[in-house]
């Protein structure tokens, strides 16, 4: 008995299965350029001009830090949630840039909550001392609540603090103590920005920066994260 032949295509079949492949493959190019339309006309959340030299173009996570608050509780990362955190790293003996930088603060926390109130409760002022050898917490409470109530004081291990200044991107320098054990210590003047879900979202120079300026700056930076509904 004869095998039984294969089945050879005929002019006819070929052309209809290409004919098919054609229409598929130009069906998946039309869905293709779909959906590239779609996902490119998605809005990205730019940066706007005005704050590109304050904020970071990715925020960055704050490391599972353990510090001690001026209270005495422990300072966690927990404890930049919930608010719009501005740090400064400086310490309580400094004779100049600290006292100025943090009164230019207090101002600038007095023109938004006469101006923007709805602001100022959501802000919250953190003076990181980077000399946990001489400022307590005892002594950074009666330190920060000269500049303002509001002002929140951390201290705590050196290796800890070193960590969120890591993070940040903030130096300090302690230099070696004279013949009567003083010292100064070298920092970082810049403001710190962490934003109500504890990530570091960027920075200002207060270098020939008004309390006016500022203030207006912190209010964009709230702006361009929460906007205005």
């Amino acid at each position: 008995m004869a095998d039984t032949p294969p089945d050879i295509p005929t002019k006819k079949s070929i052309s209809l299965r290409m004919a098919m492949l054609m229409f598929l493959g130009v069906a998946l190019v039309s869905v293709a350029i779909k959906v590239g339309l779609h996902w490119s006309q998605i809005p990205e959340k730019r940066i706007p001009a005005d704050l590109q030299r304050v904020l970071l173009p990715t925020p960055r996570e704050i490391p599972n830090i353990k510090l001690v608050h001026h209270d005495k509780s422990p300072f966690t990362p927990e404890q930049f949630k919930g608010k719009w955190d501005v740090l400064f790293f400086g310490y309580t003996h400094c004779p100049d840039v600290c006292p100025m930088a943090l009164g230019r603060l207090s101002e600038v926390f007095a023109i938004l909550e006469k101006r923007e109130p709805h602001i100022f409760k959501k802000l919250q002022g953190i003076f990181v001392s980077v000399d946990p050898k001489r400022d307590t917490a005892e002594h950074l409470a009666e330190y920060v609540s000269y500049f303002h109530d509001g002002f929140v004081g951390v201290t705590g291990e050196a290796e800890q603090i070193k960590l969120l200044a890591r993070a940040v991107g903030a130096g300090y320098f302690i230099q070696k103590p004279d013949k009567d054990g003083n010292y100064e210590v070298n920092h970082t003047t810049s403001l710190f920005l962490v934003d109500p879900t504890g990530q570091y979202v960027g920075a200002i120079s207060p270098d020939g920066v008004t309390p006016e300026t500022m203030a207006a700056m912190l209010v964009r930076v709230h702006d361009h994260f929460e906007p205005k509904k």
